[in-house]
């Protein structure tokens, strides 16, 4: 897929990526509202990581891996509207930062087609 295309959605104000950007932005608008006074760091409070609904959905797998991880979930879109993003807060313990450590990494579809299990697109 041509990434300058796929970003060109966000240009046309009722694609599933502008209609994602703004539901993405209004969970963080509602995490920084919902904050206590001070100081934040976002990413020890909250997330919202974005994905497609279409099969195979694996948005419910992410939900229980975050589960898995100490994060409660807040809010997530229904299946039916055209993208897939969740709002989750931490809840377990705090821990240490170790910088580069990551729970997922975004690949594209050349390379999930490489997978098994994965049907080409």
């Amino acid at each position: 897929m041509d990434g300058s295309a796929w970003h060109g959605g966000y240009d046309t104000a009722d694609s599933w990526t502008a209609r994602r950007l703004r539901t993405v932005r209004q969970q963080i608008r509602r995490a920084l509202d919902d904050a206590p006074h001070g100081p934040l760091k976002l990413w020890t409070r909250r997330h919202v990581r974005t994905r497609h609904r279409g099969e195979p959905d694996r948005v419910p797998l992410v939900c229980r891996r975050f589960e898995s991880e100490g994060f409660e979930l807040l809010w997530l879109s229904e299946p039916d509207a055209g993208y897939g993003a969740g709002a989750h807060r931490f809840t377990g313990p705090p821990r240490p930062w170790h910088p580069g450590l990551r729970m997922f990494e975004s690949v594209g579809y050349d390379v999930l087609r490489g997978r098994p299990g994965v049907a080409a697109s």
